[in-house]
């Protein structure tokens, strides 16, 4: 759903069907839901801890257009899952998703892949695979057809099963957040819609029982709800059953580690904001950003993308990584900051050197360059381990110790007892 509540009137023919066709998605999960069992027991009460939050592990806060909600949801959550499994991921493309929604919303249709047919955009995704960002990248409004580079990634990045259906519950979402992330389906009520068909999909990413309430993450960019709140909202515990209707947990397929670069910028209109990677001495470069998503008025990015398949492993003086910046200056000519320029390659991470001492700002109209160093530079860290079992256990109870039977004997036998 868009943020302008009256939006669909307005939209193209096509995007205007799209969203449609997205609304009876909506509809369907909140009738599964209501069938859905409750799986909580009261004695799992006093092992649920306090809080539990993966809103540290979203790294890329995404902007869905006109539409889109119920997979950017699901983008959230399996960025969060890969980090989780696999720290400095790339963040999955959210284009493969649309693009076979579009293809399947009438009957009999099928979703092409080079090996086979799909009926399902899921039964594609877990046949298939979905490719990442910075490879393909989305843009709602005017999704684009696969590319032969992004197919090479998909095998990688795979969902493991069909969603499984949650009963909303407060209990019963701190049980299956102990699991991980898993998207819901939101009335209008929380966003100040009238209309009772409204409905959008978020992620829900946490909870804090001390605040009593949920927290989600939107796909409206980094401005929602106010300035700078990075997309995250709330729902109350005493809320709940008003304000969410639906929700459903996806499994992921943990990804293998492959060479990635995260960047992450700070500027007032990150749409006008170009990055490419490159390798010194190689014409091709990649370009990662922008989408073109024009409604995303975000100003903020951390994006971590597949590195060039022509770099090479180590680094030398004439084959080093590097990142064009382009502030094209078409909304603000105020430039912008690069804060973080890292590569992972080599089971190890490898940072920009001219970035170790804090944020460079980048001018409009001008290409700024921030390039990688090889193997012994200053800027080589440890990778960090994944987070096999991210939530922390309950403290188990004390229990009374057993008294010392065989130490009572024998001191008996010593005194001939």
């Amino acid at each position: 759903m868009s943020e302008d509540w009256n939006h669909i009137a307005k939209l193209p023919a096509f995007i205007k069907e799209l969203r449609l066709e997205e609304i009876k998605l909506e509809a369907k999960v909140r009738e599964q839901s209501k069938q859905a069992p409750k799986t909580w027991k009261p004695e799992d009460l006093k092992k649920f801890p306090s809080k539990v939050d993966y809103s540290h592990l979203i790294q890329f806060v995404r902007h869905q257009g006109a539409w889109g909600c119920f997979a950017n949801s699901i983008a959230a959550c399996w960025d969060i899952l890969n980090e989780m499994a696999c720290p400095y991921s790339p963040n999955v493309s959210v284009n493969r998703y649309l693009w076979g929604f579009n293809l399947t919303r009438h009957p009999l249709a099928t979703i092409p892949a080079p090996s086979q047919n799909y009926t399902s955009v899921e039964n594609y995704l877990i046949g298939f695979g979905c490719p990442t960002e910075g490879t393909e990248l989305t843009n709602s409004d005017a999704v684009s057809w696969p590319t032969p580079q992004a197919d090479n990634e998909c095998s990688n990045y795979r969902l493991k099963s069909q969603p499984i259906s949650i009963k909303v519950d407060v209990n019963e979402f701190k049980k299956w957040l102990l699991k991980g992330p898993f998207r819901v389906g939101m009335t209008g009520k929380h966003f100040g819609a009238t209309d009772p068909g409204w409905g959008h999909f978020t992620a829900l990413v946490g909870y804090d029982d001390d605040k009593q309430r949920f927290t989600f993450i939107n796909s409206w960019g980094d401005q929602w709800p106010i300035s700078n709140a990075d997309g995250f909202d709330y729902v109350n515990y005493s809320d709940l059953n008003q304000e969410v209707d639906g929700a459903d947990f996806y499994e992921f397929v943990p990804p293998t580690p492959v060479p990635v670069a995260r960047v992450k910028f700070t500027s007032s209109f990150r749409q006008d904001v170009y990055l490419w990677l490159g390798v010194e001495g190689k014409v091709s470069v990649k370009r990662i950003w922008p989408e073109g998503q024009r409604q995303d008025k975000s100003r903020n990015l951390t994006l971590t993308a597949t590195l060039p398949t022509v770099f090479k492993w180590p680094p030398t003086p004439n084959n080093r990584l590097y990142l064009d910046v382009l502030d094209s200056g078409a909304s603000f000519e105020t430039g912008g900051d690069m804060v973080e320029f890292t590569a992972r390659f080599g089971g190890g991470l490898f940072k920009c050197e001219e970035l170790l001492k804090g944020p460079k700002h980048f001018e409009p109209h001008v290409v700024r360059r921030f390039y990688i160093e090889g193997p012994g530079a200053p800027s080589k860290q440890k990778l960090p381990k994944p987070a096999v079992k991210p939530i922390r256990k309950p403290i188990p109870e004390k229990k009374t110790p057993r008294k010392n039977v065989y130490r009572r004997v024998n001191i008996r036998r010593r005194a001939g007892r």
